[in-house]
């Protein structure tokens, strides 16, 4: 039983450090607004760049929970169906914001229970390998990964690419966030490498 809180505790450990590392620069007001105006076309869309920065903003404060509806000023209307989406992907922000601290609290308490640095180990490599699968995939096909994550997580999150809603969010636009999330991963990883690395060589003690 042992080993299996332990193993658990890995895979659940590496779980958290990875939803971190997206959650992180995802909800950053300064990095999302970056974001729209360095690859949103201002004449696509008909806003100029003072309308797309208070469109970042009123997006951000909504997705932070920090106003209550999301009712962003554009020259055109927005689907209520892709108000609906945003709300989803607001409800998963606030899922996160309450299922980080318990996982690591639950990731605490799994090795401590289990005290097997083994096992965690091994349920670390075995999660840290199907990341690499998606990673895989990703540097394949992005766009398929990208629409399986949509229908899983957030279904109603998949509308025609001639949606003028959809030219506030081109695909680029996330594409920036790449460098950050591989940063706090990046981050995590060697903080973790260096706690497991000490609890490894105390337990052999």
């Amino acid at each position: 039983m042992r080993k299996v809180f332990s193993f658990a505790a890995g895979m659940l450990g590496v779980t958290i450090m990875i939803l971190a590392s997206i959650a992180i620069p995802a909800l950053n007001p300064d990095r999302f607004e970056n974001a729209v105006l360095n690859t949103v076309n201002p004449e696509a869309v008909g806003m100029s760049e003072s309308d797309l920065t208070a469109f970042a903003r009123d997006t951000m404060d909504y997705l932070r929970g920090e106003t209550d509806f999301w009712q962003p000023q554009t020259p055109f209307a927005i689907p209520q169906n892709f108000t609906e989406h945003m709300a989803e992907v607001r409800g998963w922000a606030d899922v996160l914001k309450i299922a980080l601290p318990a996982g690591l609290l639950l990731t605490a308490a799994g090795l401590w229970m289990g005290n097997d640095f083994r096992a965690a180990r091994n349920g670390m490599l075995c999660m840290l390998g199907l990341i690499a699968a998606f990673l895989l995939w990703a540097a394949v096909d992005f766009n398929s990964l990208w629409m399986v994550i949509h229908r899983v997580l957030i279904p109603g999150g998949i509308f025609p690419a001639g949606e003028p809603v959809m030219q506030l969010f081109p695909l680029a636009l996330f594409f920036r966030y790449l460098p950050a999330v591989i940063g706090w991963m990046a981050g995590f990883a060697g903080a973790s490498g260096v706690l497991f690395l000490y609890c490894s060589i105390r337990q052999k003690r």
